[in-house]
Protein backbone atom coordinates (compact mmCIF):
# COMPACT_ATOMS: atom_id res chain seq x y z
CA UNK A 1 0.00 0.00 0.00
CA UNK A 2 1.09 3.51 -0.60
CA UNK A 3 1.03 6.25 2.01
CA UNK A 4 -1.57 8.09 -0.08
CA UNK A 5 -3.83 5.00 -0.06
CA UNK A 6 -3.47 4.77 3.71
CA UNK A 7 -4.35 8.46 4.11
CA UNK A 8 -7.47 8.06 1.96
CA UNK A 9 -8.61 5.01 3.95
CA UNK A 10 -7.98 6.78 7.25
CA UNK A 11 -10.02 9.72 6.01
CA UNK A 12 -12.94 7.46 4.98
CA UNK A 13 -12.87 5.87 8.44
CA UNK A 14 -12.62 9.30 10.12
CA UNK A 15 -9.41 8.24 11.84
CA UNK A 16 -6.14 9.98 12.49
CA UNK A 17 -3.44 8.64 10.16
CA UNK A 18 -1.23 7.35 13.01
CA UNK A 19 -4.17 5.61 14.67
CA UNK A 20 -5.19 4.02 11.37
CA UNK A 21 -1.70 2.75 10.60
CA UNK A 22 -1.08 1.39 14.09
CA UNK A 23 -4.40 -0.47 14.05
CA UNK A 24 -4.62 -1.70 10.44
CA UNK A 25 -1.20 -1.60 8.73
CA UNK A 26 1.83 -3.85 8.95
CA UNK A 27 5.21 -3.41 7.35
CA UNK A 28 6.60 -6.20 5.19
CA UNK A 29 10.21 -5.53 4.22
CA UNK A 30 9.99 -2.11 2.55
CA UNK A 31 6.26 -2.29 1.82
CA UNK A 32 3.05 -1.76 3.75
CA UNK A 33 0.02 -4.01 3.84
CA UNK A 34 -3.34 -4.18 5.52
CA UNK A 35 -3.38 -6.69 8.33
CA UNK A 36 -5.28 -9.91 7.81
CA UNK A 37 -7.54 -11.99 9.98
CA UNK A 38 -6.32 -15.41 11.15
CA UNK A 39 -7.95 -17.02 8.07
CA UNK A 40 -6.09 -14.67 5.68
CA UNK A 41 -9.05 -12.40 4.92
CA UNK A 42 -8.53 -8.66 4.93
CA UNK A 43 -9.43 -6.99 8.21
CA UNK A 44 -12.03 -4.94 6.31
CA UNK A 45 -13.73 -7.91 4.62
CA UNK A 46 -17.03 -9.04 6.14
CA UNK A 47 -18.53 -12.19 4.66
CA UNK A 48 -22.11 -11.00 4.17
CA UNK A 49 -21.32 -7.30 3.74
CA UNK A 50 -18.23 -7.32 1.55
CA UNK A 51 -15.53 -4.68 1.78
CA UNK A 52 -16.17 -2.10 4.49
CA UNK A 53 -13.85 0.43 2.81
CA UNK A 54 -14.76 -0.29 -0.81
CA UNK A 55 -14.67 3.36 -1.94
CA UNK A 56 -11.13 3.84 -0.63
CA UNK A 57 -9.71 0.35 -1.17
CA UNK A 58 -6.09 0.25 -2.37
CA UNK A 59 -4.99 -0.63 -5.91
CA UNK A 60 -4.13 -4.15 -4.71
CA UNK A 61 -7.82 -4.69 -3.99
CA UNK A 62 -9.03 -2.85 -7.08
CA UNK A 63 -7.03 -5.16 -9.32
CA UNK A 64 -8.01 -8.43 -7.58
CA UNK A 65 -8.39 -11.13 -8.89
CA UNK A 66 -6.36 -10.01 -11.90
CA UNK A 67 -2.98 -10.52 -10.27
CA UNK A 68 -0.31 -12.16 -12.45
CA UNK A 69 0.14 -15.08 -10.04
CA UNK A 70 -3.57 -15.88 -10.49
CA UNK A 71 -4.19 -14.98 -14.15
CA UNK A 72 -1.09 -16.74 -15.45
CA UNK A 73 -2.13 -20.15 -14.14
CA UNK A 74 -5.45 -21.79 -15.07
CA UNK A 75 -5.35 -24.07 -11.99
CA UNK A 76 -4.80 -21.11 -9.68
CA UNK A 77 -7.64 -19.22 -11.38
CA UNK A 78 -10.03 -22.12 -10.77
CA UNK A 79 -8.81 -22.47 -7.20
CA UNK A 80 -9.29 -18.73 -6.64
CA UNK A 81 -12.83 -19.05 -8.01
CA UNK A 82 -13.73 -21.11 -4.94
CA UNK A 83 -13.07 -18.05 -2.77
CA UNK A 84 -13.78 -15.14 -5.12
CA UNK A 85 -17.49 -14.58 -5.56
CA UNK A 86 -16.95 -12.57 -8.76
CA UNK A 87 -15.11 -15.40 -10.53
CA UNK A 88 -17.41 -18.08 -9.16
CA UNK A 89 -20.54 -16.20 -10.22
CA UNK A 90 -19.32 -15.76 -13.77
CA UNK A 91 -18.10 -19.37 -14.05
CA UNK A 92 -21.29 -20.88 -12.60
CA UNK A 93 -23.98 -18.67 -14.08
CA UNK A 94 -22.28 -16.54 -16.71
CA UNK A 95 -23.28 -13.58 -14.51
CA UNK A 96 -21.27 -10.69 -13.22
CA UNK A 97 -19.27 -8.08 -15.02
CA UNK A 98 -17.49 -9.07 -18.21
CA UNK A 99 -13.94 -7.74 -18.44
CA UNK A 100 -12.31 -7.35 -21.82
CA UNK A 101 -8.87 -8.79 -22.41
CA UNK A 102 -7.52 -5.21 -22.47
CA UNK A 103 -9.10 -4.36 -19.10
CA UNK A 104 -7.64 -7.51 -17.55
CA UNK A 105 -4.21 -6.68 -19.01
CA UNK A 106 -4.49 -3.14 -17.63
CA UNK A 107 -5.36 -4.48 -14.18
CA UNK A 108 -2.48 -6.96 -14.27
CA UNK A 109 -0.08 -4.13 -15.15
CA UNK A 110 -1.47 -1.98 -12.32
CA UNK A 111 -0.99 -4.89 -9.97
CA UNK A 112 2.64 -5.32 -11.07
CA UNK A 113 3.35 -1.62 -10.56
CA UNK A 114 1.98 -1.81 -7.03
CA UNK A 115 4.00 -4.92 -6.11
CA UNK A 116 7.56 -4.07 -5.07
CA UNK A 117 8.60 -7.65 -5.83
CA UNK A 118 7.58 -7.13 -9.48
CA UNK A 119 9.53 -3.88 -9.88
Amino acid sequence: MTVDEMKIMALELAMEFDDFTSQYIRKINESYSLIEKANGDCVFWKKHLGCLVYKSRPIQCKTYPFWPEITNDRKKWKLEAKECLGIKKSLDNNEGYFYTKQKISDNVELSKKNDPLQQ
